[in-house]
């Protein structure tokens, strides 16, 4: 592509090149939609031939994760093809650090709250006696809420990870937060 940039069209090789990648970057964002456009509306025709609502759910809640993630994979397939000077690769490794595990957390968070909307609709509040109802719906939502946080402390302690001057406290706080699971854990089994 270069070639035919700098031969036929005149351009100098450093703009060849920027267009050329700028060219490559585009293509990727848009065979990403597309791929995650196509899969979405495979996944949604499924779900929509299923009995229970339960999937289509899913399928709702893991829509925007998904096309981020297809976006980061996309661009991480073309990034070895593209003319970045070695700060801009490193920097490319330093945000893809970040991005990954927080769209990791991301999923896991709608898968959460997938599966809280799918309980949820299994306990019927209207009925006149409905106070066992409303015990499990307030055990769902402290459930559920004390699962985000996790999730967002673990993405947290991910992202961390990537930095290498930081990397130690974030190994020392998924430690910590595996000592408070064991105690919760062993609060659970006492009660």
């Amino acid at each position: 592509m270069e070639d035919l940039l700098i031969g036929h069209l005149a351009f100098p090789p450093a703009l060849a090149a920027l267009v050329a990648d700028l060219i490559i970057v585009a293509l990727a964002i848009i065979v990403a939609a597309i791929a995650h456009r196509l899969i979405h509306a495979l996944l949604v025709r499924i779900a929509a031939r299923t009995r229970n609502g339960a999937d289509d759910l899913i399928v709702a809640r893991v829509r925007e994760p998904a096309r981020w993630m297809f976006l980061l994979v996309a661009l991480g397939m073309v990034q070895p093809a593209l003319h970045l000077p070695d700060w801009a690769v490193r920097l490319w490794i330093q945000l893809t650090g970040f991005a990954i595990p927080g769209l990791i957390g991301w999923l896991a968070i709608a898968l959460v709250r997938a599966t809280s909307d799918i309980l949820t609709t299994r306990h019927d509040l209207t009925a006149e006696d409905n106070l066992e109802a409303r015990r499990r719906q307030t055990r769902l939502v402290i459930l559920v809420r004390i699962a985000v946080f996790l999730i967002l402390f673990l993405t947290i302690c991910m992202m961390l990870l990537s930095i290498p001057g930081v990397r130690n406290v974030g190994v020392t706080l998924i430690a910590s937060a595996g000592l408070a699971g064991l105690a919760v854990g062993a609060a659970f089994v006492a009660g």
